[in-house]
């Protein structure tokens, strides 16, 4: 080098991997620099944990991203488009301190509300087992299972019993329904309509005789349908028995006297 003469170095390329793309100007860019720079061996430990270090680390990267057209469809099907989309989340969100408290006083919040929990839930494979056994498997079991009070008869011993219990004319009423089976839902629909009050109702189903369905049939040789038909088509065809669809159909002897006919 000649002495005396300018030298100058060549400039310090940019862009180069690892070199920061603009040099720092001032010292608050130069500071920002090594904020962004790890400085400690902890720093530098950290951001190589967070870099995946083997091939088997990168697939599971790569099997995370998504690879096709569909899969990133897919992705965006699942992200709200519009806003009455995000208004919907919204509205599903609590919004209030209020709504966020009911939420929790639906939670169990004690060590014994949870033990209370756990203790009606079955624990062990027999008692599974013992609860499966109990509950009807087939349509042929779930007809099986015994219906409780399905129908109810005003008699003589019904009315005699509610004389003074409930009003001469609603008495008079019921002697109207005397004689006949009806379900229990269906005889207390007929009295609402006619007026009868809840303590009314109550009153006159105490007093009541009461069978299931499979009692009926083995009282009357016939199921609870078929002796309503019986029943209806005797008042239909009072005056022509001939034409009666049952008129060759004879329930027992027990029934005729009941019922008069």
């Amino acid at each position: 080098m000649e002495k005396g003469k300018d030298t100058k170095l060549p400039p310090l390329p940019l862009g180069l991997p690892g070199l920061p793309q603009k040099v720092p100007q001032t010292i608050q860019e130069v500071e920002q620099v090594l904020q962004e720079v790890p400085q400690t061996t902890q720093e530098v430990e950290q951001v190589l944990q967070e870099v995946p270090q083997t091939t088997q680390e990168v697939e599971q990267v790569l099997q995370e991203v998504p690879q096709t057209t569909q899969e990133v469809e897919q992705i965006l099907q699942e992200v709200p488009q519009t806003t009455q989309e995000v208004k919907q989340i919204l509205q599903e969100v609590p919004q209030t301190t209020q709504e966020v408290e009911q939420i929790l006083q639906e939670v169990p919040q004690t060590t014994q509300e949870v033990e209370q929990i756990l203790q009606e839930v079955p624990q062990t494979t027999q008692e599974v087992e013992q609860i499966l056994q109990e509950v009807p498997q087939t349509t042929q079991e779930v007809e099986q299972v015994p219906q409780k009070v399905q129908l109810c008869q005003i008699t003589d011993k019904t009315l005699e019993d509610l004389k003074g219990k409930i009003p001469d004319e609603k008495l008079e009423i019921i002697k109207s329904k005397k004689k006949r089976y009806f379900l229990k839902e269906e005889l207390t629909s007929r009295f609402v309509k006619l007026n009868f009050i809840k303590e009314e109702i109550d009153i006159i189903f105490s007093f009541t005789e009461e069978l299931d369905r499979e009692s009926f049939s083995k009282r009357y040789g016939m199921t609870p349908e078929k002796y309503r038909e019986w029943l209806e088509s005797l008042e239909t065809y009072k005056d022509n028995p001939g034409e009666n669809p049952f008129y060759y159909v004879h329930p027992p002897l027990q029934v005729l006297e009941e019922e008069e006919y």
